[in-house]
């Protein structure tokens, strides 16, 4: 009696165990063809039950083709992702999308500045054809009294 008591819970507590990792080793299933990024976000939020955070204009210029079966959300997304140059971290079950740290800044592109001011006197009015010197540099404006100085690279 006591034997077949406790073969029915080893045996519920199996069942159980199986029932638990199959709905937790859920497969993410993705078939899109050519959709923005964004909106496959937002439809595998709603179908699996995920949260994302993201920049909507940023995403929706990435173009997604993909009909693929995936072990997690991470795995999808690693995938999704490299077609556009983006990376994710989760935060609070919160998948936070973001542009890949090499994209955002390259350190071989050179940095360009441009200043632009307006030269007026005490009382605000504008002051034409007067000039500044910029790091050795005379500046002249013109009848509008804009000055518009680009200097040397390196040089700030």
């Amino acid at each position: 009696m006591i034997n077949s008591i406790l073969r029915k819970l080893l045996s519920s507590v199996i069942l159980c165990g199986f029932a638990w990792t199959s709905l937790s080793a859920q497969n993410i299933e993705i078939k899109v063809n050519q959709e923005p990024l964004n909106e496959v976000l937002y439809s595998l939020g709603l179908t699996y039950d995920f949260q994302f955070s993201f920049s909507d204009n940023l995403l929706a210029n990435c173009v997604i083709s993909d009909s693929s079966s995936y072990e997690s959300m991470d795995a999808a997304l690693e995938s999704l992702l490299a077609h556009c140059d983006y990376e994710f971290k989760v935060t609070n079950d919160v998948f936070v999308i973001y542009l890949e740290q090499t994209r955002r800044r390259n350190t071989n592109q050179k940095i360009l500045y441009l200043y632009r001011d307006q030269g007026i006197d005490r009382k605000s009015e504008t002051l034409p054809y007067t000039s500044i010197i910029i790091n050795g540099t005379s500046v002249y404006n013109g009848t509008n009294g804009y000055y518009i100085y680009r200097p040397n690279e390196g040089i700030i």
